[in-house]
């Protein structure tokens, strides 16, 4: 099976800048295990723009999606936990839009093969192991700090037959051997 990298297509500008986001989610507890101890719903607020575009997918500060994308991610993955986030424009106080932030497991499955970058804290040239994957459909890295969403190809091929704006897609070298 083919897997990709997910990023935020680069190619839009005016993407919401959402501003003093640290403190209302802890990134260490987007996890499985700790997710219970972020609010359900969480109103972040984003630098106020005239020409500003939700795209369905977001990467920064941490992967959220639109009710489009999370639908079809829920297909794919019906158990999947999630938390609400309301954009708001910080001038208005107004909602702006509606994302869904997916708790996605983190999986060990980088090769020895992979390239990352001096600190080890972001992968630059991923290799995976198929075998750890266990039949997840879109899951984090585990193993380096950069939360590093990877999808596997029918999922993507679904979000693509969509025409959903925002994805930005890497195909991933994967290994079906051990490590």
């Amino acid at each position: 099976m083919k897997y990709f990298l997910i990023e935020q297509n680069k190619d839009f500008s005016h993407t919401p800048q959402i501003l003093d986001w640290f403190g209302k989610i802890d990134v260490d507890k987007l996890n499985v295990e700790t997710a219970e101890e972020i609010p359900f719903r969480t109103v972040l607020n984003v630098k106020a723009d005239p020409n500003l575009f939700y795209p369905d997918i977001l990467t920064f500060p941490f992967f959220m999606c639109s009710k489009k994308v999370f639908e079809v991610v829920k297909l794919f993955e019906p158990n999947l936990e999630y938390k609400e986030i309301i954009f708001q424009d910080h001038q208005k106080n107004s909602d702006v839009d509606f994302y869904y932030l997916p708790i996605l497991h983190k999986v060990d499955c980088l090769d020895s093969r992979s390239q990352f970058n001096l600190n080890k804290s972001e992968v630059i040239k991923p290799v995976i192991q198929e075998t750890n994957i266990i039949n997840r459909s879109v899951f984090l890295l585990d193993g380096i700090k950069k939360r590093t969403v990877v999808m596997r190809l029918d999922l993507v091929e679904a979000l693509l037959r969509r025409e959903i704006t925002g994805l930005g897609i890497e195909e991933i070298e994967v290994i079906k051997g051990g490590k």
